[in-house]
């Protein structure tokens, strides 16, 4: 007698209760080893309840279970979006992961197109290749990538350990590279590097504006709400495409609690809140690629109708803070040429970029620019400064 194949029973289904126990195990494969039924569903709760956009609801996060099994997950970070004229609902696809085993098939395709029954706009910042494609083959528009740029605190300490090859600096020459490599070994580089701040921190210093009057401060603690919403208020004037960064976003999405990764600078003209940073931390742990090298990173950016001086002065406040962290260098990445003007005159040195801004809308939510300089990205949205 011939044994009958029993097909496996396949589910493509939004995580609920009743799932805590599959996902921990699904976290403990590739993400947390310590991962627990109760951790999870703790979690679960907590963004429910913090979620400000959406008070109470669930936030749209799908499974995909082969005999009750998770072999990959996706969820979201719902946020209000700016389009020019008025602001509508939209969520950042994060945190798509599939089991090694099973990532040459389509569990990763049905995953996608399931969450995106649930966001009618949705977004996405993402590095590889194979992620790019996925995303395309569901309908996503690529905009192009976000510039990256870089403040040397320590020019020594980086150019000892930079390794531009482990990097991706592919398009880059291969005697620059091999050059590079070389003059570590004998200790040219750091010499280099710091001769080469100095030069252009004067540099930058010619270049800057006055800014008479301004005053710079690192509160441990948020603004009110009505100076961060007079703030976004300004600000969105010369936004045509944005998150909306207000009093409801802003302290939700960066803890500047002692126990948090985020610190601040405010600027105020006057007394009135005219600029504001955020910079994480360096973590404990980096990309192994770093080589150790210590980054913090200017997760978030908001001006005064983006004036060039405030801009270039609140990105130099962010020094401070980069040096209370012990970093060797902080990393800003944005979409706006008014931030890369002022970055230029704030002695940041424009290095190779890697992360590519995608969205996808319904019908009823296409009024959305397809310039990407007309975006405002940093590298907080989508939680994408994580990596350091």
């Amino acid at each position: 007698m011939t044994e009958t194949a029993v097909k496996p029973k396949i589910e493509v289904t939004s995580f609920t209760e009743a799932h805590c126990a599959a996902v921990a195990e699904f976290f403990r494969k590739v993400w947390d080893p310590r991962a627990t039924e109760e951790s999870v569903r703790s979690g679960r709760h907590a963004t429910i309840q913090s979620n400000p956009f959406q008070p109470g609801q669930e936030v749209p996060t799908i499974l995909f279970l082969q005999n009750g099994i998770v072999l990959g997950y996706v969820s979201s970070i719902p946020v209000s979006l700016w389009n020019g004229g008025e602001e509508q609902p939209a969520f950042w696809v994060k945190g798509l992961m599939v089991l090694p085993e099973h990532r040459s098939g389509p569990v990763g395709y049905y995953l996608l197109q399931e969450l995106l029954k649930r966001t009618p706009l949705a977004l996405s910042l993402t590095v590889a290749p194979a992620t790019r494609r996925l995303f395309q083959s569901l309908g996503f528009r690529e905009l192009g990538m976000l510039t990256n740029h870089l403040r040397l605190l320590h020019p020594a300490a980086v150019a000892r350990r930079l390794n531009l090859e482990q990097l991706g600096a592919g398009r880059l020459p291969n005697w620059l590279l091999k050059s590079m490599a070389a003059a570590q070994q004998i200790g040219l580089a750091s010499a280099g590097a710091v001769a080469g701040c100095v030069v252009l921190n004067g540099f930058s210093v010619v270049r800057s504006r006055s800014t008479h009057g301004l005053e710079i401060s690192f509160p441990e603690v948020w603004p009110d709400a009505a100076e961060l919403n007079a703030l976004w208020a300004q600000m969105r004037g010369s936004v045509l495409c944005g998150v909306v960064r207000d009093s409801r976003y802003l302290p939700w999405r960066y803890d500047i609690s002692p126990s948090g990764k985020y610190s601040i600078a405010a600027a105020r003209q006057r007394g009135k809140l005219v600029g504001l940073a955020v910079v994480r931390r360096p973590g404990e742990e980096s990309d192994p690629r770093l080589n150790g090298i210590r980054v913090a990173v200017i997760s978030e950016v908001l001006c005064v109708h983006f004036r060039p001086e405030l801009l270039c002065a609140v990105l130099r406040s962010a020094d401070i803070l980069g040096a209370q962290s012990n970093a060797d260098a902080i990393l800003c990445s944005t979409s706006s040429d008014a931030l890369r003007s002022a970055m230029r005159r704030a002695g940041f040195l424009r290095v190779p970029e890697n992360l590519y801004f995608l969205w996808r809308a319904s019908d009823a939510a296409r009024r959305l620019s397809p310039e990407l300089t007309n975006w405002w990205l940093t590298r907080g949205d989508m939680n994408a400064d994580e990596v350091f």
